[in-house]
């Protein structure tokens, strides 16, 4: 006997719809509205694509961000902070750099 698999719903939160994006398609004297969705080639190009008619149109909108590389140097700053906590330098009365 093969168990079904029980899922967990989260009922408080609700599900946001997906919007829908439409491009603005010129057809003779006629404008025409066409569905229109993201796509990323390459793994890493973003374009938005949609059917004018028998063929694909794609218009490139840049590249996808890398979310893997730190945003922010703030733990790298602490540590150097800390560094020269321990180690102050101060300057004499003769003008002359001397270690504590």
């Amino acid at each position: 006997m093969r168990k079904t698999k029980n899922t967990i719903v989260n009922e408080g939160r609700p599900r946001a719809e997906i919007p829908e994006i439409f491009v603005k398609t010129t057809n003779a004297m006629r404008a025409e509205y066409a569905r229109a969705h993201l796509r990323v080639k390459g793994g890493k190009y973003v374009y938005l694509a949609w059917k004018d008619g028998d063929r694909v149109r794609n218009f490139y909108l840049g590249q996808k961000r890398n979310r893997a590389l730190p945003t922010s140097g703030a733990r790298a700053g602490d540590r150097g902070r800390r560094r020269a906590d321990q180690v102050s330098i101060s300057v004499g009365q003769n003008g002359k750099k001397s270690k504590r």
